[in-house]
């Protein structure tokens, strides 16, 4: 994967993919795929939202160290 990926100081989106605005709206696009395809995308997501929550983290240690 390209190091913009690997950069927790990156904040840019990736445009080819929409960006919910809520999880609500996530859930209504997981809903909307066969019931046998639902698991990994719930999957999928929950492992991006613990990626955003590690970058975020790096991000602020790395700013609290100057």
């Amino acid at each position: 994967m390209s190091d913009q990926f690997s950069d927790p100081m990156n904040t840019e989106t990736v445009d080819l993919f929409h960006t919910p605005k809520s999880w609500d709206e996530l859930h209504e696009w997981i809903e909307l795929h066969p019931a046998e395809d639902r698991p990994p995308l719930v999957v999928a997501a929950m492992m991006a939202w613990n990626l955003a929550h590690y970058n975020l983290a790096q991000r602020a240690n790395n700013e609290m160290l100057g």
